[in-house]
């Protein structure tokens, strides 16, 4: 289950609500080595070896450059087993840079199962709006399974055949 809560916290105030996680920019030469980011399945090659072995949820945010070079990496939202909390204003505002017009919203399910849940349909939404109100286009939002990604873009749920074994 996700929570989306859209409240407006700009990051100075987040040291008086929650903790808030760590935004960062990718260095360029990462963000060279990850190249472009053009459909749900870079977005799994990506994101999967950061999530398959969390016992909780998490929510990244990836900005893309109008080439759709990966520039930005947010992690936006850490949560339980079942679920994460998004503070979706705050969540662009943190990461958010000038030379980033696309967003893509990713999470994972830690129980291996990517199939969308009601809450993550209500999470793109507000997602597009939040992302819309600051002239930035969500181009997807993939939800991490174990072998297994969705993307709302494409609405398909795509098993992942591993080239190599997990130690």
């Amino acid at each position: 289950m996700i929570r989306s809560p859209i409240v407006a916290c700009h990051p100075c105030r987040a040291a008086q609500g929650p903790q808030r996680p760590e935004c960062r920019r990718l260095p360029a030469a990462e963000s060279r080595a990850v190249g472009t980011i053009t459909n749900p399945h870079d977005v799994y090659a990506f994101l999967s070896p950061k999530s398959w072995r969390l016992k909780h949820e998490r929510a990244w945010l990836l900005l893309l450059s109008s080439a759709y070079l990966l520039v930005n990496v947010g992690e936006i939202g850490r949560g339980g087993p079942s679920e994460v909390e998004v503070d979706l204003d705050w969540a662009l505002s943190c990461v958010r840079l000038p030379e980033t017009p696309y967003a893509v919203l990713s999470h994972n399910h830690p129980n291996g199962a990517a199939w969308p849940s009601t809450d993550d349909v209500e999470l793109t939404r507000a997602m597009q709006r939040a992302a819309a109100r600051q002239r930035v286009t969500l181009l997807d939002h993939v939800v991490l399974g174990r072998d297994e990604y969705f993307s709302f873009h494409e609405g398909q749920l795509w098993q992942v055949t591993r080239t190599r074994t997990r130690s």
